[in-house]
């Protein structure tokens, strides 16, 4: 059987199309919605690509005029000739419909376009040339571009005003609360308005100040609400889930890494792990990741199974699948790839980053936007960078013991500053300083400032 002949198309749903824009011209219903590959029959998609040049020209639609156009240009006969277009014409059934039959001509287009993906991937198979991966991720990016709405056109001032108004309207209704999904944490939410679709945030600090463990306590404090993926490029899932455990159940990490527990402490750890069983968090360890790797599988689980927000541990360890002179070009595609990434997906991306050793030659230790390792373009790209600062890691007699900053350095769509959280150590948790957290950890009255359970 001839493939091209068993494609799938509408003649009808085309001619419809066409009729309706014959009749009333209305080009703009269409912009950004079909073009003319869409169209299966050539004679359509040669009539489409004529009344949209005449559109672009801003000269006016109707038989008469589309008749003349044709035939200045010698392809009347070729489309059917002026009998064909009055045909075109008359069989129009219902105007308002046009929208309608729009959507099954790029319902058609579109299982045509997956049907060419699929053959350009087993010609790719059989041929043996290209790496199974490439193929994979060239295919998976066809994919996505068939299922993903590429053809989004300008948004009328009215028409983003009625948008802004309703998302206003849903946030008052829930009691002018934040925006986005809540970190867990109030006292920074008042600050970033929650984690918010297509934004790209970056926590940032030296080593030793708690950036995987408070990425992790994020990441099971929104599970509940939100599907979340951890790619750890430098801990392995088996470490990651030693610290989710230790600080889920709120015990040491040193005796759960060892399995040091008594019986008491054993049910805790049980209990704690069934309760991160069951939340919507999805873990990939695999270190050699390039930044295409990490697109194709958020791609993939965004299509398959949803995906609210990504976490990657960390920044500087994603590779780049192409070649550059220099590590901060590398940083900055990477940076960007990722901004982009979130956008196109409508995700929060977290991504982790290393600071330069800058912090310590200063007198005061506190990190900076300009502290950032390997390129300025992470503070460009990134919607929101938090700042880890432990003043007690520089300065072990300081009265901020356990306490943690979290120094909100730029947000692009909110306030800049400080909020403070206490750090657990022992558990490799992060939490408020005003009330602990709901399985009553509390401040003791000793000098040190030590929590416990």
């Amino acid at each position: 059987m001839d493939l091209l002949k068993a494609m799938p198309s509408s003649k009808e749903a085309e001619q419809a199309v066409l009729g309706c824009l014959l009749d009333n011209g209305s080009m703009e219903d269409l912009i950004g919605v079909l073009d003319k590959n869409d169209f299966y029959v050539p004679s359509h998609k040669n009539i489409f690509v004529c009344l949209s040049e005449m559109y672009k020209k801003d000269k006016g639609i109707d038989i008469i005029t589309v008749i003349n156009y044709l035939k200045a240009r010698d392809m009347l006969s070729s489309v059917g000739g002026a009998s064909y277009l009055v045909q075109l014409k008359g069989g129009v059934i219902n105007q308002s419909f046009l929208s309608h039959y729009a959507e099954i001509v790029k319902e058609k287009s579109s299982k045509r376009k997956l049907i060419l993906s699929a053959q350009e991937m087993l010609k790719e198979a059989y041929e043996d040339k290209n790496d199974v991966k490439d193929i994979i991720i060239r295919a998976e990016e066809s994919m996505f571009k068939i299922t993903s709405n590429k053809n989004k056109d300008f948004t009328t001032i009215g028409e983003c005003m009625e948008i802004a108004l309703k998302n206003i309207e849903k946030n008052y209704l829930k009691g002018g609360g934040i925006v986005g999904i809540s970190t867990g944490y109030k006292n920074l939410d008042r600050y970033t308005n929650g984690l918010q679709k297509s934004d790209f945030i970056v926590i940032a600090a030296r080593p030793s100040m708690g950036k995987t463990a408070f990425a992790i306590n994020i990441a099971n404090n929104i599970a509940h609400e939100a599907k979340v993926a951890i790619f750890s490029l430098e801990m392995s899932e088996e470490q990651l889930a030693y610290r989710m455990q230790a600080s889920e159940a709120l015990l040491e990490f040193s005796r759960v890494n060892k399995g040091s527990m008594n019986d008491d402490e054993w049910v805790k750890l049980t209990q704690a792990s069934a309760r991160l069983a069951g939340k919507n968090i999805k873990i990939n360890d695999c270190g050699e990741l390039d930044i295409n790797d990490i697109k194709a599988r958020c791609k993939r689980l965004k299509l398959k199974q949803g995906l609210d927000v990504v976490i990657i541990d960390y920044l500087q360890q994603i590779k780049l699948n192409e070649k550059v002179y220099l590590r901060e070009q590398e940083v900055s595609k990477i940076s960007a790839a990722l901004k982009n990434m979130a956008k196109e997906l409508e995700i929060t991306v977290v991504a982790l980053s290393q600071l330069s050793r800058a912090p310590e030659k200063r007198a005061d230790h506190r990190p900076q936007l300009g502290d950032l390792r390997d390129s300025g373009s992470i503070e460009q790209d990134a919607d929101i960078i938090m700042l880890l600062y432990r003043d007690e890691y520089y300065h072990p007699d300081t009265e901020e013991k356990n306490i943690s900053e979290v120094i909100i350095g730029k947000n692009r769509n909110g306030l800049v500053g400080t909020t403070k959280l206490a750090w657990l150590a022992q558990y490799q948790k992060f939490v408020e300083l005003d009330g602990g957290d709901k399985r009553g950890i509390k401040r003791t009255t000793s000098n040190n400032g030590k929590w416990v359970n």
